[in-house]
């Protein structure tokens, strides 16, 4: 069954693409370090790193993925209003702030380090620099077009846009079945949206995320490879399992040429989020080694999301240090042990907060009672 481990893999090879995606997009990136691309040329790694962008549609898929098996069984999943959509929202919305209000607080805390004071984020004025903070603390910074801390977080606001939008794709999609998938493309372009915005870009990736845990796509894939008696065993399967590896690659190339010669890049990028997702599962799951790895890169790759930015360019120091192993693979890795390291620290400060408020929150029950 496609589960949270089956997630958490596909959350590892996502992050990756993000580093990749984030390190190398262009030039400018690396600046004045000198990174040595060998066996690869320059170009290639660009043109890898802008592939790779793909990671955001991948994790838009998993959220409605999640968000659809999660409201599997329950009754009140199938009605909208507002005893049942509010309080949902209201408690997802909340999930995310905990995670991401740890992070900023450490953020504001180390801003020296970092190199990046609130007055430089913010401006002077005190009242404005306030207000800043607030929504950028929110995750709203984006969506409300003011300052923020760090360019990245952008994604906060469209998972706060998500949390809304997600409760009702997912009594859409019980209504309307697989026809929400042609109508979450066609219908914001004959109504002229702009589609390279994020909404509209990766709404099909949400839509096919929610269809594949409604319909059980993946679980369905898995009985035809592994368990249905078809005489698709041994080195068949191994056959079946390369062509689908074959099929990765072949989508990323397509989807490199579309990029670069015709457009509409949105609608490749969300179909490869399908496929790298069904790879992960099909594959890369059935490694011992390889899997338990990216399990626990996707379990915390929230923080590391969160925190990679912060470490890799807000100084030329920190910036230098990022690029200092000079060859590609190791500057991916050397980014990766900081994140990781950095999110072992962040969850355990959310322990020790989680005890201390546990601690407190009894005597304020008495206290109220008294």
């Amino acid at each position: 069954m496609f589960n949270k481990r089956s997630t958490n893999i596909c959350k590892g090879i996502a992050i990756l693409m993000m580093y990749v995606h984030h390190s190398f997009y262009n030039a400018d990136a690396w600046k004045n370090a000198e990174v040595i691309f060998t066996p690869f040329t320059e170009l290639q790694i660009l043109l890898l790193a802008k592939l790779c962008k793909v990671c955001v549609a991948v994790f838009v898929f998993l959220s409605a993925f999640g968000v659809c098996r999660s409201s599997e069984g329950k009754p009140e999943a199938s009605v909208l209003d507002k005893t049942t959509y509010l309080p949902v929202v209201a408690r997802r919305y909340q999930t995310l702030l905990c995670h991401f209000g740890v992070i900023y607080l450490l953020s504001q805390l180390c801003s020296q380090l970092i190199g990046r004071t609130r007055t430089a984020v913010y401006g002077e004025n005190v009242v404005k620099r306030l207000i800043y903070t607030v929504i950028d603390a929110m995750g709203l910074a984006h969506a409300l077009d003011t300052p923020t801390y760090c360019k990245t977080w952008w994604y906060m606001s469209f998972a706060f846009l998500l949390i809304l939008l997600l409760p009702v794709l997912v009594v859409a999609a019980q209504k309307v079945g697989y026809a929400l998938l042609p109508m979450s493309i066609l219908l914001p372009l004959l109504a002229g949206f702009d589609m390279g915005s994020n909404v509209f870009r990766y709404l099909p990736a949400a839509v096919m995320g929610i269809l594949c845990a409604q319909y059980h796509i993946f679980e369905k894939m898995y009985e035809m490879i592994y368990l249905r008696k078809t005489g698709c065993t041994g080195w068949k399967r191994n056959v079946l399992l390369f062509l689908t590896g074959a099929g990765c690659l072949l989508v990323m190339f397509f989807l490199s040429y579309c990029r670069l010669r015709l457009g509409y890049v949105y609608l490749f990028e969300n179909m490869l989020a399908l496929v790298i997702c069904a790879f992960c599962y099909l594959v890369l799951e059935q490694i011992p080694g390889l899997s338990r790895m990216l399990a626990f890169l996707g379990k915390h790759s929230m923080n590391m999301f969160l925190t990679h930015s912060l470490i890799r360019g807000n100084t030329v120091r920190l910036h230098d240090f990022s690029y200092m192993p000079r060859y590609p693979i190791l500057i991916i890795l050397l980014l990766v042990m900081d994140t990781v390291l950095l999110s072992v620290i962040i969850e355990w400060v959310k322990t020790v907060l989680q005890q201390i408020w546990e601690g407190i929150l009894p005597s304020l029950r008495v206290h109220r009672r008294a």
